[in-house]
């Protein structure tokens, strides 16, 4: 055997031990997140994976921004030549978003009162005043004690709403089982900027509840050339579609799924177990998505 065949050879071993490591350290996630917070968690993973992905003078959407959990990391991401478009339906919950944006000296979030869909209009909303994350244009299974108002709010797509001149670089949908259709509507912007997009993905129970298959989940996704991880960063096939374990999916750029796979597993790792060198690769890796 010659050396280079005996590196390649250790090459091989290497590569397959670090991947047997890394299908344990998933595993290890799952079981993990199964007894804790994992919501909690998520929305941390998901924090640091647009802090790893944006730029200061970057744009980019948060679809259903409550009460600025993620519109106010984002802004500081973006910095004061960045923008961030946040869209939530319920007035007063835009008006708390937008009185603090001004008394802590926001100006690059652009607050609108909106609801996102495939479709343009004015739409009935579900507004759970006492647990307000559980609104939205469906009213799913909501808990005994719901206080709920029936609003009408805009509708908009994103494909309309978003100048064509701004490029976006990452988009979050939270809308309790409606991300499909947000999706649909923003398909030329996918196509045009090749966003990473972070969606709450309820699966088999948003497509019951918002009318559509799993032929259109998948077709819409593969039409974009969009790759769906789950926030863990397993792939998400037909065959797991209806794990609910992990309900949150990263749709990733065909053509950066390798780089934001990478972002993505060091993000977790660096949340889930510390990894100081996680917070070194993610940055080096940066570049890559453009």
């Amino acid at each position: 055997m010659t050396p280079s065949d005996r590196h390649a050879e250790k090459t091989a071993e290497w590569d397959g031990g670090l991947e047997r490591a890394r299908a344990a350290l998933y595993k290890k996630y799952r079981t993990w997140i199964s007894g804790h917070d994992g919501a909690f968690l998520y929305e941390k993973i998901i924090q640091q994976l647009y802090m790893a992905i944006l730029e200061p003078g970057d744009a980019c959407i948060d679809v259903g921004a409550n009460k600025g959990f993620h519109s106010f990391p984002m802004a500081a991401a973006v910095g004061n030549t960045g923008k961030v478009y946040a869209f939530e339906p319920i007035s007063e919950l835009n008006a708390a978003l937008v009185d603090r944006a001004r008394r802590e000296g926001v100006g690059q979030v652009e607050f609108i009162v909106a609801a996102l869909g495939s479709t343009t209009g004015v739409a009935e909303f579900f507004n759970i005043k006492n647990y307000t994350p559980l609104s939205g244009l469906k009213l799913r299974s909501p808990p005994a004690d719901a206080v709920i108002e029936k609003i009408r709010v805009p509708l908009m797509r994103l494909d309309d709403r978003i100048p064509r001149d701004v490029r976006i670089r990452f988009i979050k949908i939270d809308v309790e089982g409606g991300e499909l259709d947000v999706i649909k509507g923003s398909l030329e912007l996918i196509k045009r900027d090749r966003p990473v997009i972070v969606f709450e993905d309820g699966r088999d129970k948003a497509a019951e509840n918002y009318q559509y298959t799993i032929d259109d989940y998948f077709g819409v996704l593969s039409g974009a050339e969009l790759v769906p991880l789950d926030i863990l960063g397993a792939r998400i096939t037909r065959a797991n579609w209806q794990d609910k374990q992990v309900y949150y999916t990263v749709l990733c750029p065909k053509e950066h799924l390798d780089d934001v796979s990478e972002i993505l597993r060091l993000t977790v790792a660096e949340k889930v177990i510390g990894a100081a060198e996680a917070i070194r690769r993610a940055r080096e890796l940066k570049a890559a998505v453009s």
